[in-house]
């Protein structure tokens, strides 16, 4: 009985070394799995980290670029939802703006195979001179109201260059008795508009 007991105590002490030996991976491939996760959290806190620092610095530059010296403590409270506005309102002139300069060029012959470039110059400088005269007449007339009524005329400048863009968009073709009154009619309004809200601003 005694080397049968002796067999068995051995056996049963392969089998513990072996669950002990199995224990001790298991752990390790835990802690190393544990290890992985926490390197990968780490990563992605580093590029959360990193992603903030850059928007910082970019919202900063906006900041100083776009915004006063000082902004928000050196403005008044309602500065940032007027400028959010005047902003709109700029995008949309400059859009308006392109539409009419393209429709104005369509008109005098750009593009056309029957058009002439002689007769488009010559359509080009009678507008620029009507436009020209009219500066000179308006800032003549008018030259010594602009600094009484500041808001008054800079509002008027706006409403003449939205009327002059207007005019362009609507001016009937070159074959039209219309055609030379409402573009110069377009053209003075947008030279008065230069002048008032010129002098307004200065």
């Amino acid at each position: 009985m005694a080397p049968q007991s002796s067999h068995w105590t051995e056996q049963k002490g392969e089998v513990v070394r072996s669950v002990a030996t199995d224990a001790d991976a298991f752990r390790g491939s835990k802690a190393g799995v544990h290890t992985r996760r926490r390197g990968l959290r780490l990563t992605a806190l580093g590029s959360l980290l990193s992603i903030e620092k850059h928007w910082k610095a970019l919202c900063g530059a906006f900041v100083e670029i776009f915004l006063p010296t000082g902004f928000p403590h050196t403005v008044c409270a309602d500065y940032l939802p007027y400028q959010v506005w005047d902003s709109c309102q700029a995008f949309c002139s400059t859009v308006t703006g392109l539409l009419a300069s393209q429709s104005v060029l369509r008109i005098v012959g750009v593009g056309d195979a029957a058009a002439t470039a002689s007769s488009a110059v010559l359509v080009w400088v009678m507008r620029d001179g009507f436009g020209m005269v009219g500066r000179i007449a308006f800032s003549w007339q008018w030259c010594n109201q602009l600094d009484l009524n500041a808001k008054t005329w800079r509002f008027m400048a706006d409403i003449l260059n939205d009327a002059g863009m207007t005019l362009e968009l609507l001016t009937p073709p070159r074959t039209s008795p219309l055609f030379m009154p409402t573009l110069c009619g377009a053209t003075l309004c947008k030279a008065v508009c230069g002048v008032a809200g010129g002098a307004t601003r200065a």
